[in-house]
């Protein structure tokens, strides 16, 4: 393969379970390249290694086999220039929104002007400019994922990586918020890698639409999304698309439910 930002080449990945008592391969052979500034969603059934993944590439977890490299390094621990967004918020309930966005701002040694100017400028951009003196606990499900978003964009990293982030919002919450995550990611030029289980989420975010094979991991099929921005989930040539995918995963499901009829 021609070298990518970010290149996966036949990685594999077990672990040991106690309570099966036997070693279970969670990705398996699995060759991924990403290019600099595009936006890779990656979709498959639960237990296929999609956060896996997301965990080697951020740093968090190691490969049994095979490499992954950033820029041709290969990658052995977190860094700078990765950063991360999960599901849960994960922001410090004793520190105001503004502080929040500043705190990784500050870590980096950069002056309190710089700090301020810098998260008040992403709280405008999701229109949070008004909550800068608020605390977490005192904000929306979807107002803590904004500031759980702008205070990993406000460190600058070069890649984000982000797993499930709009899960546990609701409908019209998780439409927005990515509706404005690709309105922030043209604009900070980042490169993307988004884990989901929502198909129509993976369609109208990605560039391209990695799909993932039940466990082992593997790529089934990576699907182009060659579709103008801002996409309409409502017309033809993305539903198609969104209709691909969606086979694309019933199928690993179903192979899946019989795999363990079958007791293999």
């Amino acid at each position: 393969m021609a070298s990518g930002l970010i290149q996966c080449e036949a990685i594999q990945k077990s672990f040991f379970d106690i309570s099966e008592g036997r070693e279970i391969v969670a990705i398996q052979e699995l060759d991924l390249q990403v290019e600099n500034g595009e936006f890779l969603t990656i979709l498959g059934p639960s237990g296929c290694g999609k956060t896996t993944l997301l965990n080697i590439i951020a740093g968090f977890e190691s490969t049994t086999a095979g490499r992954v490299t950033l820029h041709g390094n290969p990658i052995t621990k977190p860094g700078a220039d990765r950063g991360v967004v999960f599901q849960e918020y994960a922001l410090f309930p004793w520190l105001t929104v503004l502080d929040n966005v500043c705190y990784g701002l500050r870590e980096k040694g950069i002056s309190r002007a710089e700090q301020v100017k810098t998260a008040e400028a992403y709280l405008n951009a999701v229109g949070l400019d008004d909550f800068g003196s608020r605390y977490p606990h005192e904000l929306s499900g979807g107002m803590r994922q904004r500031v759980s978003l702008i205070r990993v964009l406000a460190n600058d990293p070069e890649i984000l990586l982000m797993d499930e982030p709009f899960a546990a919002l609701d409908a019209q919450t998780r439409k927005d918020l990515q509706e404005e995550l690709v309105n922030l990611w043209q604009q900070a030029n980042k490169t993307v890698i988004f884990v989901t289980h929502n198909v129509e989420e993976a369609v109208f975010l990605g560039d391209r639409v990695v799909v993932m094979t039940a466990r082992p991991g593997r790529i089934k099929k990576i699907l182009d999304i060659a579709l103008k921005r801002p996409r309409d989930v409502m017309a033809p040539d993305f539903n198609e698309i969104r209709r691909e995918a969606t086979r694309l995963v019933e199928e690993e499901l179903k192979g899946r439910r019989q795999s363990i009829l079958s007791g293999n």
